[in-house]
């Protein structure tokens, strides 16, 4: 498990640039692994309160698969089009809305609940390591150097002045490069698992 610090040096030599702001093209990797290689999970933390409707998401959670009430599977609601109708029904369904769950009725009672989702990657900060998997950490790496080169020809293209002796075409050379290579890497690893 490593630390920004970590991997920012390392990404750093991949770039041959010790000098490279690259944190937010660190996390983006990280968060792109993590529709890739996410890892079904639970959360049986919580309980309804009475007359509470909101349950708070994982912090890890990219995706809910299902959300169960003492044991009873909440169907989550397709669309918010029809979320009077459900309401007038008093028929209990989910959504996501500002970082919870959100049910279309209060509980009347305290229940406990399950909730079966994907989790994503920890994003690393200086003091906290990132969950990321050693055997995946390379992906890490590779993925922010393509998103560090997608910066610089972004800026190349927009700031021509700022980098005079820079080649649009050549910077995307060596990013098609590195893409290639990471989309590479990802095949291998889902086939040797």
């Amino acid at each position: 498990m490593k630390q920004l610090d970590e991997i920012e040096i390392i990404v750093r030599i991949y770039l041959d640039n010790a000098a490279a702001v690259c944190e937010r093209q660190i996390i983006d990797s990280i968060n792109f692994l993590s529709n890739i290689f996410s890892v079904d999970s639970i959360d049986i933390s919580q309980s309804t309160a009475v007359d509470g409707t909101t349950l708070t998401l994982p912090t890890d959670c990219i995706e809910i698969d299902t959300v169960f009430i003492d044991g009873d599977e909440v169907r989550k609601l397709k669309s918010l089009d029809n979320l009077q109708t459900v309401i007038d029904n008093e028929t209990q369904r989910w959504y996501e809305f500002g970082g919870k769950i959100q049910f279309t009725s209060a509980f009347t009672t305290i229940e406990t609940t399950q909730i079966f989702y994907k989790k994503g990657f920890l994003e690393p900060t200086d003091e906290i390591a990132t969950d990321v998997p050693e055997r995946l950490i390379e992906l890490v790496y590779i993925g922010a150097q393509y998103r560090y080169y997608n910066l610089l020809i972004t800026r190349a293209v927009t700031k021509r002045g700022d980098i005079p002796d820079v080649k649009v075409d050549d910077l995307r050379k060596v990013r098609d490069d590195i893409k290639k290579s990471y989309f590479e890497k990802i095949k291998m690893i889902q086939m040797n698992g």
